[in-house]
């Protein structure tokens, strides 16, 4: 969650590189309360967009922290 909202965070490599190849994105991203919320208790009430963009944005290489 804390890489989704900081664009120089090392998950999105040098300068943000991998952030910047990313189209804009889906409105259940933006919504990070919510986003948070339903990753957490409801996946799979993600919009196929949503779920589409967290792959690509390497949801399964995030750290725990």
């Amino acid at each position: 969650m804390q890489a989704l909202g900081n664009p120089a965070d090392d998950h999105w490599g040098p300068g943000g590189k991998y952030r910047a190849e990313l189209p804009a994105e889906p409105a259940d991203i933006a919504d990070r309360a919510r986003l948070r919320r339903l990753l957490l208790s409801r996946p799979w009430e993600l919009s196929t967009d949503a779920a589409q963009w967290l792959v690509h944005a390497g949801i399964r290489y995030a750290r725990a922290s």
